[in-house]
């Protein structure tokens, strides 16, 4: 049986208590580390961590060997990706839009830049506002590189109605909602 033909089991309603699942459980100290804790099904009872991680790497290990071929590496992709959608962002807004801090950026722009898929131009008055811009050879790779990606998304979202595939997409973004907000010391429990 492939992993794709696999069916999630039914799980009894939740009582909201994750120790529900013996994978998310403490270990016991009584085991004395001989025992091994059970181990999560492969039919979609992983932790969500895990779950989602392991959804990534699949889907975006079709991409990685398209983008293997056209020596860029994941990393820049999120920035190129960001560049198709918005050209001619400063570094620092391109920065903060993938999530990174604007010096961790420097390095993945400035193999982009010597690719010669983007250019970066310093502004006269204030040489620490940096504009990145995609040149016709970065524009180009949007054609050749964004079907691959739209694919893998088409072969993740198979078999799903349009209405499941936005509502699944809908509670990703709440999940990263959730996690992105800061955790304030009166939400914790004691």
């Amino acid at each position: 049986m492939t992993a794709a033909s696999r069916k999630p089991r039914a799980r009894p309603a939740s009582t909201g208590s994750f120790d529900e699942a013996p994978y998310l459980r403490l270990p016991s100290a009584s085991r004395g580390g001989r025992e091994r804790s059970p181990t999560p099904a492969a039919d979609g009872e992983l932790p969500l961590g895990l779950m989602v991680r392991r959804v990534y790497l699949a889907i975006s290990r079709g991409l990685n060997q398209a983008l293997k071929e056209r020596n860029v590496t994941p990393p820049q992709w999120v920035f190129l990706r960001m560049l198709w959608d918005e050209d001619g962002l400063n570094q620092k807004e391109l920065a903060e839009r993938v999530g990174i801090h604007p010096t961790t950026a420097v390095p993945a722009l400035t193999i982009l830049e010597r690719s010669e898929y983007i250019t970066r131009d310093r502004s006269g008055s204030d040489k620490r506002n940096v504009t990145v811009r995609l040149t016709t050879k970065g524009r180009k790779l949007a054609h050749e590189l964004l079907p691959v990606a739209m694919d893998q998304n088409r072969r993740a979202l198979a078999g799903m109605s349009e209405k499941d595939a936005d509502k699944l997409l809908r509670l990703l973004h709440q999940v990263l909602l959730n996690l992105e907000t800061p955790v304030v010391a009166d939400d914790i429990e004691a």
